[in-house]
């Protein structure tokens, strides 16, 4: 998208939009998008407070979400496919997603669906049931959706794992978290540099008081001379 075009982002009969730019006053223009996605960076930036707390993922989501990264980033062979590249492409993710939102959509139907929704974020679903595209949806009919299990594809009971994704997760996607990982970044560097430089000063000395060492043992280890006593004098005879 041109620069020159910002002004349809913000016309009020677009309801939404997706668009790709690689002008960086895009990231400027604040008040028209709620999320930029950084493709460079990796990061996804939430321009509201109050929607990221609307979004912060679940113990299930971020079970899903881990699921995706290990089967994108590991190497291993499709044993139905055999190395064609099914789990971890692009088509896969897709159909992951496809199975995590029909799931929703599936919960949402159900009556007394709060335990089933909550898995998804109660403050997300509370959201969304307010949203143009829920009233779109629900006032229509969705036969095939009984063939859809309800419930999130990775609820369940919570786990020691569960408490290390969540440990991580916050400490890459908070503020806080940022700041620590860049001090100890940091921190383990310098330190690095420093213990090469005194390693290299006190690796002399080292090496130096070993090899003296290891003369003075070696002295020790030498058994102490021995004099050989003379040969008696030969008898003369007369």
């Amino acid at each position: 998208m041109a620069l020159q075009q910002h002004h349809l982002l913000s016309d009020v009969t677009v309801r939404g939009f997706v668009a790709g730019a690689t002008n960086i006053l895009f990231r400027q223009q604040r008040h028209l998008t709620d999320a930029i996605i950084d493709v460079d960076e990796a990061s996804v930036q939430i321009q509201d407070p109050e929607l990221r707390k609307v979004l912060s993922l679940t113990t299930a989501d971020l079970r899903f979400a881990d699921y995706l990264v290990k089967h994108v980033t590991e190497n291993r062979d499709d044993v139905f496919l055999d190395g064609t590249g099914w789990e971890g492409g692009d088509e896969w993710i897709r159909s992951q997603f496809v199975i995590y939102l029909h799931s929703l959509l599936s919960s949402a139907l159900q009556e007394d669906n709060e335990r089933l929704l909550a898995d998804y974020g109660a403050a997300f679903v509370t959201a969304w049931k307010i949203t143009h595209n829920y009233r779109v949806w629900f006032s229509n009919k969705h036969p095939a959706m009984v063939a859809v299990t309800p419930g999130h594809p990775f609820q369940g009971q919570y786990s020691v794992a569960d408490v290390k994704l969540r440990l991580s997760h916050s400490v890459q996607n908070s503020e806080r978290g940022k700041k620590i990982g860049n001090a100890m970044m940091t921190t383990s560097r310098s330190v690095v540099q420093t213990g090469k430089v005194v390693g290299q000063s006190v690796g002399g000395a080292l090496t130096s008081a070993k090899s003296a060492m290891s003369s003075w043992f070696s002295t020790l280890a030498q058994p102490s001379g021995v004099t050989t006593p003379a040969d008696p004098p030969a008898e003369v005879k007369p």
